[in-house]
């Protein structure tokens, strides 16, 4: 049980440093994404759907997300007061208490509690605010990617319709996608920058405290742990899930310019598009301390790894 509070305590360490020191760093995603969405708005004011449909996702989502962590937080709590209650006992949520004081008696029970409440209350909005970023951020690199695909989209419409006559008008259209991307690149870069070891920290510690917490629930029947287990699944199919579906989007974006009819181009224009087609590969990918991808294949690694240190936990008791 030790362990796995020393753990949550690394896990909520590593999800507030991340906002509080990186304040200047975090305003700037929201900085480059107003940027992005100030350029391609002057290009194509028609297309901006894709934008607002990922705002109003995360607007809809949000109040879930964050009753979500106050209902595990608050449950914890209440289920251990309530069984104290009932059974005349004096049990505390985590098994944790302080040294000094005497926790079997009224005082001291109720300044444990109290401290659990404190420890819960900050601990969950670590939580809330960490994860709510990060989805917030790949939902706008959603968005940006969805517009990148429709300034695609647009130069194909153009050449199936008018050809390759009109070279300065297909040069702005070639121009509209080089600096829409270029800017999409900049905002995913510093997404690198800020996520890259929170990813790692929130990954790496949920999938071991997700194994302790499953050892612990059926070896000690804790139902408290259950709650745990869902926290520390939702943290790891987060971060792993949402890198998956942006890199389902992109190999989209990629199979879109791949459909472009570049025959159709003079051929400094069809190097121009080869050009751009190899850019886009090396568009920065999620990335968990820029080594592993975080993407559907990682989750499901993380599982089986969580799976085999529980069954490890298992034999060593045993």
């Amino acid at each position: 049980m030790s362990i796995l509070c020393t753990l949550l305590g690394v896990q909520t360490l590593a999800k507030w440093n991340m906002i509080f020191p990186e304040v200047d760093e975090l305003r700037k995603v929201a900085y480059y994404a107003q940027d992005f969405a100030a350029m391609y708005i002057d290009i194509n004011s028609k297309k901006t759907t894709c934008f607002r449909k990922y705002i109003d996702l995360c607007n809809h989502f949000r109040p879930y997300i964050r009753q979500m962590y106050i209902c595990a937080t608050l449950g914890v709590i209440l289920v251990s007061l309530l069984i104290s209650v009932f059974t005349n006992t004096k049990i505390l949520a985590i098994g944790i208490v302080l040294p000094i004081l005497d926790y079997q008696s009224d005082l001291g029970y109720l300044i444990n509690s109290a401290l659990y409440a404190i420890i819960g209350t900050t601990g969950s909005y670590g939580l809330f605010t960490s994860d709510c970023l990060y989805l917030i951020a790949m939902a706008i690199a959603y968005g940006q990617v969805d517009a990148i695909a429709a300034a695609c989209d647009d130069l194909v419409e153009y050449l199936e319709i008018n050809g390759p006559e009109d070279i300065p008008e297909i040069d702005t259209l070639i121009s509209n996608i080089v600096k829409i991307h270029l800017s999409h690149k900049r905002y995913m870069n510093h997404l690198k920058k800020i996520f890259s070891l929170h990813s790692a920290t929130m990954v790496s510690i949920s999938m071991i405290c997700q194994a302790i917490t499953l050892f612990i629930v059926i070896k000690a029947q804790w139902s408290y742990g259950i709650l745990m287990i869902g926290i520390f699944i939702w943290q790891i199919f987060t971060i792993c899930c949402f890198g998956g579906i942006y890199m389902i989007k992109l190999d989209k974006l990629q199979t879109v310019l791949y459909n472009t009819k570049w025959y159709l181009l003079p051929w400094p224009k069809q190097k121009m598009l080869l050009y751009i087609i190899q850019n886009i590969q090396n568009t920065p990918e999620p990335r968990a301390v820029s080594i592993i991808p975080l993407n559907f294949r990682t989750f499901y690694d993380c599982m089986k790894t969580m799976y085999k240190l529980l069954m490890l936990l298992f034999n060593i008791t045993n």
